[in-house]
């Protein structure tokens, strides 16, 4: 088992509907495209340590994807 199914099962342990999928290409373009072909009503995105807020905050894919999305964004610091 992958570190996504293990994120996944989780996830339907503790009561919540998930489905891990994999995107290739530009990624806030493929992140977006999955959020609407599935019908996502919540996206989990993970950002790594920068320097500044700012840069966790705005980041490049995370800049795109909040702009390509209508959905709300939980901002996973790792």
């Amino acid at each position: 088992m992958d570190g996504l199914e293990k994120y996944e099962k989780r996830l339907e342990q503790l009561g919540y509907e998930a489905k891990d999928k994999i995107g290739f290409g530009n990624a806030p373009h493929e992140i977006a495209r999955i959020v609407k072909d599935e019908e996502i009503d919540f996206l989990v995105m993970g950002v790594h340590g920068h320097k500044g807020i700012k840069d966790v905050i705005f980041g490049t894919t995370l800049d795109a994807v909040r702009h390509k999305t209508k959905v709300p964004i939980l901002i996973v610091n790792s």
